[in-house]
């Protein structure tokens, strides 16, 4: 039986099976991730949260107000077909 992201058994469970896990993402200072210079992991992980892939939520805790001003605007990239 094959799963969801690798083809090995892990916590996204068998494709087509309502077993399957959430995963949560508690970053605390966040505030560090948003001032890293290329926010990668961000980048990622929002991507993931918001495509289909896998069912996922990023919770950030900072003590910073202005934190989310830092974060980078990433327009979506539109696929070409060849």
């Amino acid at each position: 039986m094959t799963t969801k992201c690798c083809g090995q058994q892990c916590c996204c469970g068998p494709v087509g099976d309502d077993r399957s896990k959430s995963v949560v993402f508690i970053l605390d200072e966040f505030d560090l991730f948003a001032l890293h210079h290329n926010q990668t992991l961000l980048y990622n992980l929002f991507d993931v949260a918001q495509s289909a892939q896998a069912p996922i939520c990023v919770v950030g805790l900072t003590t910073r107000l202005v934190c989310l001003a830092s974060l980078y605007y990433r327009p979506p990239v539109a696929l070409v077909s060849s």
